[in-house]
């Protein structure tokens, strides 16, 4: 499994979850009584609903990430550009 592509992981854990789920309940809804609060039932019924991580999270956090990822990709480019440049130039010092 570890070289294999992300689809047929997501499908290989979607499938041994709902399974695993199925063999031990009965079925493919649990649910959850917490502490506090209402209790909580979960469908492990396959397919599973598939998310886009960062659109998702903007949307449920009311935030943007685009302007801090291209700025954080941006800084990592140039940290390994010049970290790069001043290894190859042995006459670097610092004083």
């Amino acid at each position: 499994m570890p070289f294999s592509k992300y689809p047929v992981s997501i499908v290989f854990f979607q499938n041994f979850t709902s399974g695993l789920v199925k063999s031990i309940t009965g079925g493919y809804k649990i649910t959850i009584h917490p502490e506090e609060g209402q209790e909580v039932e979960i469908d492990f019924t396959p397919p599973f609903r598939r998310i886009k991580m960062l659109p998702d999270l903007e949307k449920e956090l009311g935030v943007s990430f685009g302007t801090i990822l291209l700025i954080n990709i941006w800084l990592i480019y140039w940290s390994i550009y010049l970290f790069s440049t001043l290894q190859l130039n042995s006459n670097f010092q610092i004083n």
